[in-house]
């Protein structure tokens, strides 16, 4: 049951991610790419923090491995299977990889807190 909590909010971020990419895409590309990277940290790191409140027992490598994997994943079939143009006519690689990057480690930091957060409210 953990496992699908993570599965559902993990699609459920990278649903809102992809639906601003689309909103905001006529925005100029300097203005564009924080935003991009922010809302990535900011999406991934609140699924750590609910999954964590939710009770999920994953340690904070293995839930940051979990969903920056079905991140990844979902990003790649929906470039390569649904819409090729994705990544050909406004994302590189570059900034494609920075924010899975930035999310990993936002993800990481916030289960990580969480739970040092719960170890030291039982002391």
């Amino acid at each position: 049951m953990q496992f699908l909590f993570t599965i559902g909010g993990t699609i459920l971020a990278w649903v809102i991610v992809m639906g601003q990419f689309y909103v905001f895409t006529g925005i100029p590309r300097f203005l564009f790419y924080p935003w991009y990277y922010t809302l990535h940290v900011f999406a991934f790191a609140l699924i750590a923090q609910v999954a964590r409140k939710e009770g999920i027992s994953y340690s904070a490598v293995g839930l940051a491995v979990i969903i920056t994997g079905l991140r990844v994943s979902l990003d790649l079939f929906y470039g390569v299977f649904i819409n090729p143009a994705f990544g050909r006519d406004y994302l590189t690689t570059v900034h494609w990889i920075i924010p899975v990057i930035l999310s990993a480690f936002a993800i990481y930091l916030t289960a990580l807190f969480a739970q040092l957060k719960k170890f030291y409210e039982q002391q």
